[in-house]
């Protein structure tokens, strides 16, 4: 496991006959997948970093949504105590195809809980450097409000504080406080489940 400040990345986080299964049933002709536009925000249709994307969703409102959250869950049982949470709010798995694009994806932020933390599993592989790669940045909420997203996201600056490239069987988890981005791969489709989870009891001093 290695520690980069705020973020936590941890390979082979579940053993590779599990990552390989993970793989296969997830990248198949049988999975059903949700197009979504401008995938991470409603209103800023014009900007070209507000991409597409196909999702299929796994959890949400504490209720299963897909048959497949019994396969995939045991990846949220392997983040253990790694980051302090109590409560998943959010799984889904989401689906980039692959395109050359020299731009990452819309910043973003998973959600306003102050002590939330989010996690992305990596399911394929992303040999090529600097390919697929995940952003995160030292912007990040302070007040936890939608208006203070909407207003960094109007400030447009946003400066690197970590990459990381996608690794079958890698993790990696931050506070969902801070902004991040994805990006497309160029050389393959780009596979990812993504896991918001809470500390309610922080959350509620």
């Amino acid at each position: 496991m290695e520690v980069l400040t705020d973020l936590v990345v941890i390979d082979d986080i579940v053993p590779k006959d599990y990552q390989n299964w993970i793989e296969q049933i997830v990248i198949n002709q049988q999975t059903p997948w949700y197009y979504t536009p401008n995938c991470f925000h409603p209103n800023l249709k014009k900007d070209p970093r507000n991409v597409s994307g196909l999702f299929h969703y796994l959890y949400s409102q504490d209720t299963k949504q897909s048959p497949l959250f019994d396969a995939l869950y045991p990846i949220v049982l392997s983040i253990g105590d790694k980051v302090k949470w109590n409560r998943m709010d959010k799984m889904d798995i989401d689906l980039f195809p692959k395109q050359k694009s020299s731009i990452y994806h819309l910043p973003h932020v998973s959600n306003f809980y102050k002590t939330g933390w989010t996690a992305i599993y990596y399911i394929n592989d992303i040999l090529a450097p600097d390919d697929g790669d995940t952003f995160v940045f030292d912007q990040k909420l302070e007040q936890f409000t939608i208006d203070e997203s909407e207003k960094i996201l109007k400030d447009n600056y946003f400066s690197v504080r970590n990459k990381v490239n996608p690794k079958k069987g890698r993790l990696i988890a931050f506070p969902s406080n801070y902004f991040h981005a994805s990006s497309y791969a160029s050389s393959t489709d780009r596979y990812t489940v993504t896991i918001n989870l809470v500390n309610e009891d922080l959350n509620n001093e």
